[in-house]
């Protein structure tokens, strides 16, 4: 399977719907981007469970907002 950086940059927005669908169809699916493991969250449940700081902990990581900016 192809790396998901790779398809973003091949066909942009519709990268991750090509991924989803060569990767059995699921809202939510595990992925490779840049070489290393993803989670693709595809549904409101999986952002709402993303943003839940009780759930996850986090070390080092940025906000997309704090990437999208270029920080």
């Amino acid at each position: 399977m192809t790396d998901l950086g790779l398809l973003l940059v091949r066909h942009g927005y519709d990268a991750v719907a090509r991924d989803r669908t060569a990767r059995g169809g699921a809202d939510t699916y595990v992925s490779r981007l840049l070489g290393r493991r993803a989670v693709v969250l595809g549904d409101p449940d999986g952002a709402r469970a993303f943003y839940d700081e009780s759930l996850a902990r986090r070390s080092g990581g940025r906000s997309g907002s704090a990437i999208s900016c270029g920080y």
